[in-house]
């Protein structure tokens, strides 16, 4: 009977005995790997999915993806024109047509939708170009500009010149072709033709860099026969070296000095109001403002202290136009040419001289009537504030000029002595130029942060500031921001940085790995900005200006 007992031995239907059985079991085995892969599967579908929105063109993140991958691309070029230029990176035509010239109504600029005038001008562009590489291939940095300027132009529609493919080659011998090698990731070579707005941002950025390396002969100007009696003027791309109905402009202006030829091509290609007598005055008052520019910073006793009297600007003007100048002098007219004179800046003298004369623009504009003094000190503003805009840049530009100084000298005690008047001066050109605001500060942290600053000038800087309230200011913590003013910090990183990010017509691929590693560098820094550990936000690779209204997307 005992052997006849149902048997209660527990370890049959135990857990550790199915285990056990699922292990001598292949098709159970296989069953359960199935199972996996299928949830692994899912779950990749799933991030897919979610992840789906947010590369798609049009999309801010597809539109910081962009910026981040032409930055990457031509970071080489763009670390050298920073650390050792260090030039404004403001575009001066756009600054010019909206500062000086008014609204700009683009549909003036091309007659065609096929661009055709920009493949004229990659043409020109390829042309101008090769015998500058050709006679310039030990000199790096020739070539780098005018590899930079073919880049820009390769995308157009059409390049038929032989010239075209002869500088690729060269560019590629050199290793500055394009596209690059290897592709960087996410970039697709076959790309379609840019659209009208990209094409006439295009054209308008060659403009300048042809303005900033004087390149004379890449762009002329003619007038549009049915628009001439508005002084509309329609941009096009050619071979003449002369300026049509502006010949006579230029040969008042080259009676005065020799001159840029390019600039006079810009002046030329916007829409004019008033016509052709008021850019023919603009004309004048451009040269006016190089030799304003000139006067001031040769006359350094203008930098002594925060004030200019009515009489020495009137002297200073009155040297610079070669006539004595009254009270009556029209004030518009020099307040062109002193706008135009702030795009042309190039360093941190400048920057303060044109500050100070701004200051003191004001007794010029006492016997004028109520409503164009208020149109006047519009204006005037909206030049102080170009000028604040330049400061951090000034600034920026004393510390690096010094610190190549303190590297060069022998003892570090006489290092340590340039260090501190380095930021001594900083302070002081903060303090000056009314910097000490919380939006306004941001960018000159930004352009701190992209210098290889050492941990004494960052001491030192920090204990030159001269005020409590704007050392806080300056330094403080993001964490002790609202979450709005948090916003509008980060924001501020769009900084001018991004005017030398070369445009990228380009569909990405998966690029979603990449805009990860990007914002997790990002993040990282721009969490730590209290004077205790701002030694570890110096990460110099990386584009801040880029991805800044990102962060304050993810932040917030």
């Amino acid at each position: 009977m005992a052997a006849l007992a149902p048997t209660n031995d527990v370890s049959v239907h135990s857990p550790f005995s199915q285990s056990h059985d699922v292990a001598d079991n292949p098709r159970l085995q296989a069953a359960v790997l199935l199972i996996i892969v299928c949830l692994g599967t899912a779950m990749i579908m799933l991030l897919g999915f979610m992840f789906k929105d947010i590369g798609n063109e049009g999309s801010l993140t597809h539109d910081l993806l962009m910026k981040s991958l032409a930055w990457k691309r031509d970071q080489r070029l763009l670390s050298e024109a920073y650390r050792r230029a260090m030039n404004r990176t403001a575009d001066p035509c756009a600054d010019f047509e909206g500062f000086v010239c008014g609204t700009f109504d683009s549909s003036h600029v091309f007659q065609d939708m096929q661009s055709r005038a920009l493949a004229e001008a990659g043409r020109q562009l390829a042309q101008t170009l090769v015998p500058a590489v050709e006679d310039n291939g030990v000199n790096l940095t020739a070539v780098q500009k005018a590899a930079s300027l073919f880049q820009l132009c390769v995308r157009l529609p059409s390049l038929e010149d032989d010239a075209a493919p002869k500088l690729s080659a060269l560019l590629r011998q050199l290793g500055l072709g394009w596209p690059p090698d290897p592709l960087p990731p996410g970039f697709v070579e076959e790309t379609p033709a840019p659209t009208r707005t990209e094409a006439e941002a295009l054209l308008f950025k060659l403009i300048a860099l042809s303005l900033r390396w004087r390149l004379h002969t890449l762009f002329r100007c003619q007038v549009e026969t049915e628009r001439k009696p508005h002084g509309v003027l329609v941009l096009t791309v050619g071979i003449s070296d002369e300026l049509s109905e502006w010949l006579d402009a230029r040969n008042e202006l080259h009676r005065l000095e020799t001159y840029n030829e390019a600039l006079i091509t810009v002046v030329a290609a916007f829409r004019w109001p008033g016509g052709r007598p008021q850019a023919s005055s603009v004309v004048r008052s451009v040269a006016s403002a190089d030799r304003l520019l000139s006067a001031l910073i040769s006359n350094t006793s203008l930098w002594s202290g925060t004030h200019i009297s009515a009489e020495t600007w009137r002297q200073v003007t009155s040297r610079v136009a070669g006539r004595q100048v009254t009270p009556s002098v029209a004030t518009s007219t020099l307040l062109t040419a002193l706008e135009y004179f702030v795009l042309k800046m190039t360093d941190d003298a400048a920057v303060t001289a044109a500050w100070l004369v701004l200051r003191k623009l004001a007794p010029l504009s006492v016997n004028s009537s109520p409503d164009e003094v208020e149109a006047l000190d519009a204006r005037s503003g909206h030049c102080m504030n170009l000028i604040n805009r330049e400061m951090p840049l000034a600034v920026a530009s004393a510390y690096a000029r010094a610190s190549d100084t303190a590297a060069n000298t022998s003892t570090s005690a006489a290092a340590n002595v340039v260090i501190h008047e380095v930021a001594s001066k900083m302070a002081e050109l903060l303090e000056a130029s009314g910097r000490f605001r919380m939006a306004e500060s941001v960018r000159t942290i930004q352009v701190i942060f992209l210098l290889p600053m050492e941990d004494e000038v960052v001491d030192a800087l920090y204990e030159s500031v001269p005020v409590a309230d704007a050392r806080r200011t300056l330094f403080g913590s993001l964490a002790q921001t609202t979450s709005t003013m948090a916003e509008r910090r980060l924001a501020a990183l769009g900084s001018r940085i991004d005017h030398l990010s070369l445009p990228l017509f380009a569909r990405p691929l998966d690029s979603r790995l990449r805009y990860v590693e990007s914002l997790h560098a990002l993040l990282v820094p721009m969490a730590v900005l209290e004077p205790p550990v701002f030694r570890q936000t110096l990460t110099n690779s990386v584009n801040y200006g880029s991805f800044g209204r990102l962060i304050a997307e993810v932040v917030n």
